[in-house]
């Protein structure tokens, strides 16, 4: 008995361990290491909002932000903001605490909230340390970073702990401190505490207490100073919390705003407006969403608040449609419309005859604005948009719609392709009738995530995968184009002549039209998120939207076969 339980106990133990080691290499296995070297610089970008400030340090030509959505990089030569460091240029997590500067060696080392990170110089290529795999107690972290003269790096934990190494080499050595008369550059906590900013002269509209260290708005949203420090140019600059990064000239005591990023890090929708991009979500956000207009390279971003505007009452944005006359916004609780020539907001509901005022798609054609939502499908008339007595509504196919969810638009000539919550529905605009397609037939029967269409295709994506068919024969794609198998939720679909794009709960699907074969993007090529809500072709580049920000992807490069 005794030799009974002896083995039954080494077994179990056996078992544990087996299970604690797959499960140490599957969450090893899931992690960002470092930069993808399959793709060169700047093939994938992403910005998010950079408005929450932790850190500042200065390099010899830049002034390097610690943010929540990673590394700001502001070129103080150029006047000129760079592209940030984010998980899409291979940090572990954009989440940055700590940022700082080696001058000896030209390396920039970072926290961020899963570990360590440095980019080297001359590979442009970040490499990630993990607290747990070099010996960090749970929830302690890195608190300082200092550097020698030879090359040398030291870090000071969150518990007190020292750590020394060499800053090419990535490898640390615990309880080794800095020699008394070595002279260490510290930055973090300690680091030599920088004299406070003085009285700031605000432009219109905000107050400082100097007393605080705070800026209030008009209204009443205070901002705390999180960080500050000056150069050799006299001139100071300022990180906050909430209100992004600033500098003041301490001469003349000017204050100037350095707005960059986008104002909330969700992005369900995209839409372009002669050269610029706005950006919008819904992910769960609690009165602090707002719309982003941003020319990036070009001007500063713009920022819409909608509890803030006259008229736009929901700031949960779920859909974009604009043309020459007004800018459309779908919100979970009405229609917002913005007059170009009148500069006026006015948000549509059920009271002004929609459907539903849950919105989740729009389209703009010549005459109509259509209108999808959580309960039916509507058609305003765009001649009547900008009268308020007279605005002229009409419910499409009440009988075999009204109370459908409606998910996505898709217009192919006449005909207007819908995807419904009981599946695939075609609407002839002309005949004004409709019906379901494919007879029920599957997948054509299944709710029904995203459709799109180019040329005579029709593509769709439902919880069973990917399909199209040619609407003009009838005639199905084949597989490897049509694939049924479980790929999660679909978001958005979008197609051109070169590719099918989806994107879902699992990252992006592209169809290759060329090579007849589906390739897969995910977090360790550079999306900053698993789970992607939009997507836009933009030519050789593809944007994509997602709980993290804004992604551009320069998906054609000659240089690359994915």
């Amino acid at each position: 008995m005794a030799l009974s339980m002896n083995r039954g106990g080494s077994w179990l133990t056996a078992v544990l361990i087996l299970f604690w080691v797959a499960g140490a290499a599957a969450q090893s296995e899931g992690r960002i290491r470092g930069t993808n070297r399959h793709y060169r610089h700047g093939d994938w970008t992403t910005w998010s909002s950079m408005r929450h400030i932790r850190h500042l340090c200065l390099s010899q030509e830049r002034l390097y932000l610690a943010t929540t959505g990673g590394i700001g990089c502001f070129n103080f030569f150029s006047q000129q903001w760079e592209d940030p460091h984010t998980v899409s240029s291979g940090l572990a997590s954009a989440d940055i605490g700590l940022v700082a500067w080696d001058e000896n060696s030209g390396f920039l080392w970072c926290t961020q909230s899963e570990g360590i990170s440095y980019l080297g110089p001359a590979s442009g290529v970040w490499t990630n340390l993990f607290y747990d795999e070099i010996g960090f107690y749970d929830r302690e972290s890195v608190s300082s970073i200092g550097f020698g003269v030879n090359h040398q790096i030291y870090l000071v934990t969150s518990r007190g702990r020292s750590l020394a190494g060499h800053s090419s080499a990535g490898g640390f050595e615990w309880g080794a401190t800095p020699r008394p008369e070595e002279e260490i550059k510290w930055f973090g906590e300690a680091a030599a505490v920088d004299p406070p900013p003085p009285h700031l002269f605000l432009p219109p509209g905000y107050y400082y207490d100097e007393q605080e260290r705070v800026i209030t708005d008009s209204h009443g949203r205070r901002y705390p100073l999180t960080c500050w420090l000056r150069d050799a140019w006299n001139t100071l600059w300022i990180g906050t919390w909430g209100l992004g990064a600033a500098r003041v000239d301490l001469v003349s005591a000017r204050f100037e705003a350095l707005p960059y990023g986008l104002w909330d890090d969700a992005v369900d929708v995209l839409a372009f407006d002669q050269g610029a991009l706005w950006a919008g979500g819904d992910q769960g956000q609690t009165g602090g969403g707002g719309l982003t207009r941003w020319e990036i390279g070009i001007r500063n971003p713009e920022y819409y608040e909608p509890h803030y505007i006259t008229g736009f009452s929901d700031d949960r944005i779920t859909a974009m449609a604009f043309d020459e006359e007004a800018f459309w916004f779908g919100t979970r609780n009405g229609l917002t419309r913005y007059d170009l020539d009148r500069r006026s907001w006015r948000t549509l509901s059920q009271v002004d005859h929609l459907s539903d005022p849950r919105i989740t798609h729009l389209y703009l054609d010549e005459e109509y604005l259509w209108v999808a939502s959580e309960a039916g499908l509507s058609r305003i008339l765009k001649a009547s948009a900008g009268r308020r007595d007279s605005l002229v509504v009409d419910i499409i196919d009440p009988r075999q719609l009204g109370d459908l969810r409606i998910s996505f638009l898709a217009p192919q000539g006449d005909t207007l392709w819908v995807g419904t919550e009981y599946g695939l529905y075609w609407y002839n605009v002309s005949a004004d009738s409709g019906e379901f397609y494919g007879d029920g037939f599957f997948p054509a029967n299944q709710e029904i995530d995203a459709v799109v269409c180019y040329g005579d295709e029709v593509w769709f994506g439902t919880s069973y995968g990917i399909a199209g068919f040619n609407a003009r024969n009838g005639e199905w794609f084949a597989p490897p184009a049509q694939r049924l198998e479980r790929l999660g939720r679909i978001y958005w679909m979008e197609v051109d002549g070169f590719s099918v794009w989806a994107a879902g709960e699992r990252g992006v699907q592209r169809y290759d039209r060329e090579g007849l074969r589906w390739i897969r993007y995910s977090m360790e090529d550079g999306l900053p998120a698993q789970e992607i809500r939009t997507l836009r072709i933009d030519g050789d580049y593809v944007w994509f939207g997602s709980s993290r920000g804004l992604t551009l992807f320069y998906w054609n490069a000659p240089y690359r076969i994915d």
